[in-house]
């Protein structure tokens, strides 16, 4: 995408681009991550160009207005698929609270931390990784969640209390979100 970035002369030849990539993809939800992560690319560049851009602020800078003209078209993007999407797949307020829910997992893992720090930072990747599968939808999500709390237990980085305690948090904050 990087190409389209560098390589489109205006917004309309971005957009009709960024219309054909959508193409390519069947469920609603493969065009959100797409667009999620197109988003980052162009936030990236245009913060890139922000840094050594001096004519922004009074509007003159045609690159200042393509970066902003994009991320508007893909802000509305994003939001016209997720209306489209299933039930079964997670919303952006949805994946939001489980960001944070994730987060507040670890707090109630204190032993862990104090007693033994490769162990949480294990544990500290691997519930972050569950960020990058909310393309899944809600079931398959919640079941490699689950599975990746047991490999840990079996790996001993968590013991079978501390496994307990967790999968109990897990059905309490994300089972309710089916």
């Amino acid at each position: 995408m990087r190409y389209v970035i560098t390589k489109c002369g205006d917004h309309k030849h971005f957009m009709e681009h960024c219309g054909k990539a959508l193409l390519n993809y069947k469920k609603n939800m493969h065009c959100i991550v797409f667009l999620e992560r197109l988003q980052e690319l162009v936030k990236a560049n245009q913060d890139r160009h922000l840094q050594f851009c001096t004519a922004h602020y009074d509007n003159a800078c045609r690159f200042a207005k393509f970066y902003k003209v994009i991320l508007f078209y893909i802000k509305n993007e994003i939001d016209h698929q997720e209306k489209d999407l299933p039930f079964t797949y997670f919303r952006k307020n949805e994946r939001r609270l489980l960001d944070h829910d994730l987060e507040n997992i670890l707090t109630h893992l204190p032993a862990l931390k104090q007693n033994n720090r490769n162990n949480y930072i294990k544990l500290r990747l691997e519930l972050n990784e569950m960020k990058s599968y909310y393309f899944l939808d809600k079931k398959n999500w919640k079941q490699l969640l689950l599975g990746k709390v047991l490999v840990l237990e079996n790996t001993q980085v968590i013991t079978h209390e501390q496994s307990t305690s967790l999968i109990e948090k897990i059905e309490e904050r994300f089972f309710s979100v089916s």
